[in-house]
Formats: structure tokens, sequence, C-alpha cells
């Protein structure tokens, strides 16, 4: 053997022993994780492992919930448009297009719960629009002379109405008109669209009056007169003819 190689020989002897402590301690530290992880794994009780996990074929569940749809309708009312004719006399009137009632349809989804309802829910909603009553209203005044208990009056229009009675205490109504007048005799609710308000009007069997207050119920050719105390009135609901004074 050359000196060389001797001195190599004797190099390499000297790290066996390193060589060795390093194998030692990698295998000290693969058996000991493994055993750590297999204990811990054994102390989880939440850990269940996965090949004794049941399983079963054709797995089926089944819901509680159910829903059905419904369609509701809902009539739109038509409005009416007045439009004004000064060749035709106050109090005069002309259809020219008929009103049709629309309609809105709802696509309502209710959710049942074991059968009873649990809620709903508008999905879809279509709206037909109503189509308004067009009316001619005249406008042209007239001069007419009419003699009447209180005296000879001048009227420039007269109108066929249906009269109703009414008093403060009736439902919706107070001490006080639309107008700020005082609820009673000699005051009378009209719609503005027939009979302007603060008009002064003559009803024969009821007398002079004011045109101060609005109804809920009065629309179009309707009025209803006023009373301190409707016990006490003598009107009976009916038609009559109103004078619209100059």
């Amino acid at each position: 053997m050359s000196r060389a190689a001797k001195v190599v020989s004797r190099h390499s002897l000297r790290f066996i022993p390193l060589t060795l402590v390093a194998l030692f301690s990698l295998f000290y530290f693969l058996g000991f994780s493994k055993e750590s992880w297999a204990q811990e794994e054994n102390n989880s009780p939440n850990t269940t492992p996965i090949a004794f996990l049941p399983y079963k074929e054709n797995l089926l569940t089944q819901s509680h919930f159910s829903s059905k749809l419904i369609l509701k309708e809902i009539p739109i009312p038509f409005g009416i448009k007045y439009e004004d004719d000064p060749t035709s006399n106050i109090g005069t009137f002309q259809t020219i297009q008929e009103g049709q009632v629309g309609e809105e349809i709802r696509t309502i989804k209710i959710t049942y719960y074991q059968d009873n309802e649990y809620g709903k829910e508008v999905i879809k909603t279509e709206r037909k629009e109503p189509q308004s009553k067009i009316v001619k209203r005249g406008t042209k005044e007239i001069l007419g002379r009419l003699e009447t208990p209180q005296g000879e009056i001048t009227y420039k229009a007269k109108l066929r109405v249906w009269a109703t009675s009414y008093d403060q205490n009736c439902r919706g109504c107070n001490e006080t008109t639309a107008t700020g007048m005082r609820t009673g005799y000699g005051v009378i609710a009209v719609d503005p669209k027939i009979i302007p308000l603060k008009s002064k009007v003559y009803v024969p069997g009821y007398g002079l009056a004011v045109a101060g207050d609005v109804g809920g119920g009065i629309k179009g050719a309707m009025v209803d007169l006023g009373f301190d105390d409707v016990k006490n009135g003598w009107w009976s609901a009916r038609f009559t003819d109103i004078y619209i004074l100059q």
C-alpha cells in the first residue's frame, strides 16, 4: 500500500463514529415520531378510521318542506277623466269612452312545513292597466230664475242628483268640513269635479246651501245634505234637482 493510500484510510476511520451517531439519531427520531403519532391517534375521541365508517347503498334523504304556486287576480278600478265642453250647458255630461277595469296577476309561491303554511313569496307580477272613462262636461252657463220660499233666485246650472243627509256624528265626520266650515245645516258635501267647492246652491225641500265639504262616497252626481242632527232632520234619500246659483 502506498503512503498516500494509508493517509486516506486513516482519515476515513476518523469519520466512522460520526456517521454511526448520525444514523442512530435519525432512526431514533423516526421511531419516536411514529410512536407519538399512533398514541395521539388512539387518544383522540373524534378520530374514526375511514375503513370503519358505515356505508349504505341507495342512501335516501327526505325533506319536510313542500311548496306550490297560485295565481291571485286583483282588479284595478278605472278612473274618470272629464273634458270641458263649452258648447254644452253646465250640468250636462256625455260619455265618449267607456272605462275598463285593469288587472294585476300575482304568482305566489306558498311554502309548507309538515303540511302547515310556512311562508308566502310573490315571485312574479303581471299588470294590465285600466282604461279611463272619458266624459265631456258642459261648461256653458245658462241664466234662469226660480221662485223659492226664500225668494227669487238666479241660477246658472241645474243638475239632477242623488241626495242623502249627514251630520258631524256620522262615521268619518267631525265638527269641521273639508273647507274649514262648521258641519251642519246649510253646508253640503259634493264631488268637486261636478260642483265646485264653495259654490252657492239651492236644493228644493232643503233650502239654500254652500258646497263646503267632500266625502269618500260622494262621487259623480251625488250630494250629502248637512244637518245639525240627522235624527231631527226631515230629508229622506232621493233624487232631486239642485241649482247652482249665479
